[in-house]
C-alpha cells in the first residue's frame, strides 16, 4: 500500500475512513462512481464532509486503487450472494392498498379509524413472511 499524507484514518481491520468521521473512503468512492458525480456533487450528497475531505478520500482511493477496487468488488459480490439467497423481495408480502382502492377506509369518524386498524391487524396476521 502506498503511504501518503492524506487526512485518512486506517482502523485495526485495515478499513480507511475520512479522518474525524465514520465515513469510509469506499463509501465516498461509491457515491462518486454511482453516477459519475463530481466531487462537488458527492459533497452535497454527503454534507457532513467538507469538499476537502471528499477530495482527500478520492485522492487516497487513486493512490490505493487496486486494493480498494478489490474491496469494492468483494462488497458487491457479498451483496449479490445475499440477494441470491432471498428469492423474493421483502416487500412482496406487503399489501398495496393503491392497487385496491375499494379496500381504503375513509378516516372521517372514530368508528372508521377503528375499522381501519382492525383490518390492518387482521391483514398483518395473515402475512406468511
Amino acid at each position: 500500500m502506498a503511504v501518503a499524507a492524506f487526512p485518512i484514518t486506517i482502523d485495526g481491520s485495515g478499513v480507511a475512513y475520512v479522518e474525524g468521521t465514520s465515513t469510509k473512503v469506499i463509501e465516498v468512492v461509491q457515491a462518486q462512481q454511482a453516477q459519475e458525480r463530481t466531487p462537488e456533487q458527492v459533497q452535497s450528497e454527503l454534507p457532513h464532509l467538507t469538499l476537502a475531505q471528499v477530495y482527500a478520500a478520492l485522492a487516497y482511493y487513486h493512490a490505493n486503487r487496486d486494493e480498494l477496487d478489490a474491496k469494492i468488488r468483494a462488497r458487491k459480490d457479498f451483496a449479490d450472494a445475499l440477494r441470491a439467497q432471498e428469492p423474493r423481495p421483502a416487500h412482496s408480502c406487503r399489501i398495496d392498498r393503491a392497487t385496491n382502492p375499494a379496500s381504503v377506509i375513509p378516516l372521517d369518524t372514530d368508528e372508521n379509524v377503528l375499522d381501519a386498524i382492525t383490518q390492518g391487524l387482521r391483514a398483518r396476521a395473515a402475512w406468511t413472511c
